[in-house]
């Protein structure tokens, strides 16, 4: 289990993660292949063997087509790897620095 951060924590069960909420109730499902922590409203997550960003409701904020990502956003930016290639992209996933 992961640390709590916007009041979820990442779990994993079966190889699959998703997120609690602090009375230990699942809030978003157990649905993916690796998760980072909520930052700035967003959390990486892998599906498919890709990276995207979800909100903090389980729904898909920035689809996964990345083929990686550091960390998470820090002042509404967040570093990502798109075909070999660091960029940082914004929370609606536009790239803005390649």
């Amino acid at each position: 289990m992961g640390y709590f951060s916007e009041g979820l924590a990442a779990i994993k069960l079966n190889n699959k993660w998703g997120f609690i909420d602090k009375n230990g109730k699942l809030i978003i499902k157990l649905n993916f292949d690796g998760v980072w922590s909520f930052s700035e409203g967003l959390a990486g997550v892998k599906l498919n063997g890709k990276w995207g960003f979800i909100d903090t409701s389980g729904k898909i904020a920035i689809e996964p087509t990345f083929d990686n990502v550091k960390l998470d956003f820090r002042e509404g930016l967040a570093e990502v790897n798109l075909n070999g290639k660091w960029v940082y992209i914004d929370k609606k996933g536009n790239i803005i620095k390649d």
